[in-house]
């Protein structure tokens, strides 16, 4: 019987940010550095996430902004230069705190990229599991500091994520944009019971022929 290699795949564009709100983009050009307080920057740009979900998924135009790799050292080299810049966040979640004082709606995801840790808020993520690759698109607001568990105090990017991050490619076999579709898991699925069957019916014709 040959074999049947059935191979399920997502694609792998880099969508558009919509662009950041005009009301978020005071607010996080004078956010203050080397804190662990939210800040009017970030309640802007949530609040803007909040309202452009409605949105998501929409054609943003030819002006909406790519994401770019965030650069971590860069980035907590001369924070300034990168505030309200559209980034992508690739790595894998290593801590997942609520934020109540942002909203019983926000979850702060810490993220370990090639070039460190990074702060995420997200606005009504999925469960994810803690050890999980994944990418996430957002804007960065400020270069912030926590402390750890092993109890030193550390500065990290904080990224207000624009929307539900996706698994990563190498690490979970999905699109940086998402997960693999429901509905193509389920044709797979269906696939593979089909094969099964023909595979079943041959070695049963085969038996019959050499009883024969």
């Amino acid at each position: 019987v040959p074999a049947l290699v059935l191979v399920v795949a997502a694609s792998a564009s880099t969508p558009a940010l919509p662009p950041l709100d005009p009301v978020a983009r005071t607010p996080v050009a004078a956010a203050d550095d080397d804190t662990d307080r939210l800040g009017e920057a970030v309640v802007a740009v949530l609040d803007a996430v909040r309202t452009q979900s409605a949105a998501a998924g929409a054609s943003r135009g030819d002006g909406s902004p790519t994401p770019e790799p965030l650069d971590v050292a860069a980035m907590l080299a001369d924070p300034e230069a990168w505030r309200g810049r559209p980034v992508r966040v690739t790595g894998r979640l290593e801590q997942v705190a609520a934020r109540p004082e942002a909203g019983p709606d926000v979850m702060e995801w810490f993220i370990r990229t090639a070039g460190g840790p990074v702060a995420v808020l997200l606005v009504n993520p999925p469960r994810t599991p803690e050890g999980r690759r994944l990418t996430v698109d957002g804007w960065v607001i400020r270069r912030a500091e926590a402390i750890g568990r092993d109890g030193r105090r550390r500065s990290h990017p904080l990224v207000v994520a624009a929307g539900v991050p996706g698994s990563d490619a190498a690490g979970d076999g999905a699109s940086a944009g998402g997960l693999l579709p429901l509905a193509a898991l389920a044709a797979a699925a269906t696939l593979l019971v089909v094969v099964r069957r023909m595979v079943v019916r041959s070695r049963r014709n085969a038996g019959d022929a050499a009883g024969d």
